[in-house]
């Protein structure tokens, strides 16, 4: 999940990780000169991403956006809705024995979440003016 962060333009990665859909250990990486930026990180169980992955990447057998599943044609989701996203929980949050460690800093550049989820995306929410770059890195197993 290759994301470029560059000042705050473009912000948002978009719906990536579906290629690793319902694999439940995630680690997320802040990589580059990130001084100044933060990035939060979402997750979603809403199908409507996969379909919205796979209609722009051209894979699964999508065709202009439409995939064909039992010999019905499915329209892919122009986009998820922001209802669909939740801000990933922590190991220690999920444990209950801490706060949540999200968004990625430069002081906290590594996240780690156990959830079987459909997609993830990065945002940027730096609160200073950003004057750094960086890009932040997925690993997904199951």
């Amino acid at each position: 999940m290759p994301t470029n962060t560059t000042g705050l333009q473009p912000n948002d990665s978009g719906v990536f990780g579906c290629a690793a859909m319902a694999f439940t250990k995630w680690a997320f990486q802040l990589l580059g000169n990130t001084a100044g930026i933060s990035v939060s990180l979402y997750g979603t169980l809403d199908y409507n991403a996969y379909l919205v992955y796979t209609a722009n990447s051209g894979v699964e057998g999508y065709t202009t956006g439409s995939q064909y599943l039992a010999g019905t044609v499915i329209r892919a989701p122009v986009s998820v809705p922001a209802s669909s996203w939740f801000l990933l929980p922590g190991p220690s949050e999920q444990s209950g024995t801490g706060s949540i460690a999200n968004p990625l800093t430069g002081a906290v550049p590594v996240f780690t979440c156990s959830l079987p989820l459909v997609a993830v995306r990065a945002v940027v929410t730096a609160s200073a003016t950003p004057s750094g770059q960086g890009s932040v890195v997925a690993f997904a197993v199951p």
